[in-house]
């Protein structure tokens, strides 16, 4: 996908190790001190980038996101026109993906409603 491509994560990056924190057995002192480095990191990426360039990226989450969020979300945001950004077998199988998660919570929905009534 465009704007995904060329992305290359290192074992040691700060995320990447906060995600195996339970495998590291990493302290809270460490925990805060990696959330800080990535935090800080991204302050300064943000800053290297124009006003038009920040605001093309829209609104920043408000949590973490996966790469496979982050995809879900980029495919659920392109049009007809851009649909060439996504190779046909992954936009297939993203709408797969999609269709997926739709029923399962479709199902938490009417597995709620039956419990309430």
């Amino acid at each position: 996908m465009t704007g995904l491509k060329g992305i290359k994560l290192t074992a040691d990056s700060p995320p990447l190790l906060m995600a195996r924190a339970d495998e590291l057995k990493l302290t809270e002192q460490q925990k805060q001190e990696l959330k800080s480095i990535a935090e800080e990191a991204q302050r300064k990426a943000t800053k290297v980038l124009t006003s038009e360039q920040q605001s093309s990226l829209g609104d920043a989450p408000h949590k973490p996101m996966s790469m496979m969020e982050i995809a879900m979300m980029r495919s659920s945001n392109m049009h007809d026109e851009k649909s060439g950004e996504m190779c046909p077998m992954c936009k297939k199988k993203m709408d797969e993906m999609m269709k997926g998660k739709m029923m399962k919570h479709k199902k938490h929905e009417d597995n709620h409603t039956s419990r309430s009534e």
